[in-house]
Formats: structure tokens, C-alpha cells, sequence
């Protein structure tokens, strides 16, 4: 019975500690909305409810010495009445008798002393039943028995009629058939939910496809280590992920053996170097949590040198530039526009601005392939994605009552068509293709 309650208490610590966790990290959110009582009372229950555990082992526990003790002073009256009797009737000497009780004494210590810590071994117990269940969880990924080293890729990727479901029943891609050459960059644009973010993370095999297969250079990934496969690949996402160390650190962290001058090449190829120097401790800084001392642009361009320093033949980029102002996403395309340059490129993309070179746009809705192109094709094509380029780049008032529909039309072609050109102007000398 302790051990059930310990149980339960592991679980209602594990909840608590998650509230407390949840609440920490999202106290601006907790403040904007003025959710402070709400939240104090969320944690006031759940803490009750650890409280009330807790008091119930103490009971168990408190009741576990008292029953022992009362079950071995049982076993002394027995041993005094059945022996008393036998003395009398001549049946066992009067030495025997009470040379018996140190016996019985021997033979109760140990149980009356495991009491004393039972409730030590049961908490020690439910705990690592805990710890226990993770480690022995297995990995849906492995390496198949005879899987290979992948040698150094020339970067063609090749997925072949592949569909993926995250759960039985629904799929998020469907037939998916895409050829990336050595070198180029493949936009993958939609709405939300259409799959692009998914299909990315099938290149390094963080999930395998539930139909069809993905080759890099001819090598089927999922027969080949998935160390070698993920060692020739770097990923820069839209919200980058650093650790509470050094800028150095953050940067090293794609090879650890690269030398102070290699990291600050990368800081330099990623447009870091410059707010790096400005920081007390320079490259010895420490960031915080998840970056927390620096900028959203300033903890991308980290992530950027990163990837830039890993020097990997295939590159997945989440759009590094989604949430940054107009100065900070210029530093970050220009750094993005060296790090591209003659590897096999990934991009998801948010902004349309940033893929308008990229050799083959691929538009998705719904886990399928509706579009596939390059920009001035697609826009002709009067598909999803020039419904998507309007919708982005339209900045005209459409409710002005005495301008026609026709006229209106008229004037967003224009507009459009004036930012392409500015934007051709603007990327020139960065093509990507």
C-alpha cells in the first residue's frame, strides 16, 4: 500500500513541478493577460493534492512501526504462556525457557530494524520505476543489422512516391516525389499545416515514412547508420535551440575539435562577429537559457555559424527571418546567402521574398504536391502560390469605393510586379542559383 501511495505521489511531483516549470517560463504571458490569481490558484490545487499524498504515506508509514511492534509483543506472550505452561508440566526446563527469549529477540531485530526504512526503500523503489520507464522505452528509429557508413554525399535527394502518418488514420503526405541536385535550393511553400515542416524532417530521419523511400546519392537512409547520415546534415530552425554556455560553446557545438579561429570565421560568414565583440566577454559570454540574453535575429545568426561551421552537404532551413526587423533580416539573408552557397538546400519558407532564385519551388496543401516550379512560372501558372504571393504582397486598399474591381486589379499587377523587380535588384549579386 506505501508503495502504490508513492506512486501516486511520483506522478502528482512530476505534474507540480511541470505547472511550476510551465508557469516560470511563461510569466510574461501570465502577466499580459493578468492571470496571476488563476495561475496561484492552479498551483495552490495541485500542491494540495501532492500535500494530501504526502500525508497519507506519513500515515501508512506511522501505522506500519506500531503494527510490527504490536505483531513481535504477540510473539513474546505466546512464547511466555506456551512456555510457562511446559515448565509447569515438566515438559522444558526453567533454563531453556528463559534462555529462549534472547532467540526471539535475535530473530525479531532485523524485521522491527527493516521497519525503520521501509519507507525509504518503497520511495526508492517508485522512483526509479520512473527513471526506469524511460530508459527502457525503445526507439522507434534503429539501425537495420546490416546498415552501412554513409561515405561523403555529393548532396542528391531523391523522395519517392513517400507518404507519412503521425498517427494511424491521417495522413500528412502523400505521394511526395521530389529531386534535389547537388547544389540546389528547394523551396517548400504552403499554408500551415500542409506538411513542409514534416517533410524536412524526414531527410535526417527523425521519423521514417510510412510508404515509399528517400535516397541520398543512390544510398536508401534508411539502410545506412543514422550517425553517418545525420553527420553530413545541419538544420537552422525559426526558433534555434542554444544552450546555457559560452558563445563559443554554441557555436563549436557542430564540431567540437574546431579551433577559436574556425568559430570565429563562422561568426563572421553569419554576420555575428561584430554584436559578439560588443559583448563583455566576448565569445566567452554566457547566453542563458535557450539564449535568453540575446536577440531573436542575434541567437539566429549563432545558429547560422553553427551550421556554417558543421560545413554539412545537406541544409534545412526553417525561414530564419519570419520574425526579425527589416536591418536584422538583411544581416541574416546575407549570412544565409554564404551558407547555402554549393550545398543541397531545404527551405521552408514564410516569407516568399527569400525563395524567388531558389531553383524548384514546391507548393504543398494538405500533404500533396500541387505546384511545382520556378517563380515566374508558378505566378503565371495562377495556382496556390500566386493566391499566396498576392496575399503577401498586396498592400493596396482594396474598399475604396470609386476604383473598379478592374482597375484595382490593374494597380496590385503593378505593385506586384515593382517589388519583384526590387526585389531582383536587391538579391542580384546573392542568386542562389
Amino acid at each position: 500500500r506505501i508503495r502504490r501511495v508513492f506512486r501516486s505521489l511520483r506522478d502528482k511531483t512530476g505534474e507540480l513541478n511541470s505547472l511550476i516549470q510551465d508557469n516560470i517560463s511563461g510569466i510574461k504571458v501570465i502577466a499580459g493577460f493578468a492571470k496571476e490569481a488563476e495561475e496561484l490558484e492552479r498551483f495552490q490545487k495541485k500542491n494540495f493534492e501532492n500535500y494530501s499524498l504526502y500525508v497519507r504515506i506519513l500515515q501508512l508509514v506511522s501505522t506500519l512501526r506500531p503494527v510490527v511492534d504490536f505483531i513481535t509483543e504477540i510473539g513474546a506472550v505466546v512464547v511466555i504462556c506456551l512456555g510457562g505452561y511446559k515448565v509447569l508440566q515438566g515438559q522444558l526446563s526453567a533454563g531453556t525457557f528463559v534462555i529462549f527469549f534472547p532467540y526471539l529477540q535475535m530473530m525479531y531485530g532485523p524485521i522491527t530494524g527493516l521497519t525503520r526504512f521501509y519507507n525509504q526503500v518503497q520511495r526508492a523503489i517508485a522512483s526509479t520505476e520512473r527513471v526506469f520507464e524511460i530508459l527502457d522505452t525503445p526507439s522507434d528509429l534503429k539501425d537495420t543489422p546490416h546498415a552501412i557508413d554513409l561515405p561523403p554525399v555529393h548532396g542528391t535527394v531523391e523522395f519517392r512516391h513517400v507518404n507519412f502518418m503521425y498517427n494511424q488514420g491521417i495522413e500528412v503526405l502523400t505521394d511526395i516525389n521530389i529531386t534535389a541536385r547537388p547544389g540546389q535550393m528547394i523551396a517548400l511553400v504552403g499554408p500551415s499545416g500542409s506538411g513542409k515542416t514534416t517533410l524536412t524532417k524526414l531527410i535526417p530521419r527523425f521519423y521514417d515514412p510510412t510508404k515509399g523511400d528517400i535516397y541520398l546519392d543512390g544510398y536508401n537512409i534508411k539502410h545506412v547508420k543514422l550517425h553517418s547520415l545525420r553527420m553530413q546534415m545541419a538544420m537552422v530552425l525559426q526558433e534555434p535551440f542554444l544552450f546555457n554556455d559560452t558563445i563559443k560553446v554554441n557555436i563549436a557545438y557542430a564540431r567540437s575539435n574546431a579551433s577559436d579561429k574556425e568559430i570565429e570565421n563562422a561568426a563572421h560568414a553569419a554576420n555575428a562577429h561584430d554584436f559578439i565583440a560588443t559583448l563583455p566577454n566576448g565569445y566567452d559570454s554566457i547566453i542563458g537559457e535557450r539564449g535568453v540574453k540575446l536577440s531573436g535575429g542575434q541567437k539566429q545568426r549563432i545558429a547560422i555559424a553553427r551550421a556554417i561551421l558543421a560545413n554539412p552537404r545537406i541544409l534545412i532551413l526553417d525561414e530564419a527571418t519570419s520574425s526579425v526587423d527589416t536591418e536584422t533580416e538583411q544581416l541574416i539573408q546575407n549570412a544565409i546567402y554564404r551558407l547555402v552557397k554549393d550545398r543541397t538546400t531545404f527551405v521552408i519558407a514564410h516569407r516568399l521574398s527569400t525563395i524567388l532564385h531558389a531553383d524548384l519551388i514546391v507548393v504543398l496543401d494538405k500533404g500533396r504536391i500541387v505546384e511545382t516550379g520556378i517563380h515566374h512560372e508558378l505566378l503565371a501558372n495562377g495556382g496556390l502560390y500566386k493566391k499566396l504571393f498576392e496575399m503577401q504582397f498586396d498592400t493596396q486598399e482594396k474598399t475604396k469605393p470609386e476604383i473598379s474591381g478592374t482597375e484595382i486589379e490593374k494597380a496590385e499587377a503593378a505593385v506586384a510586379q515593382e517589388q519583384i523587380i526590387d526585389l531582383n535588384e536587391s538579391t542580384q549579386h546573392t542568386r542562389w542559383s
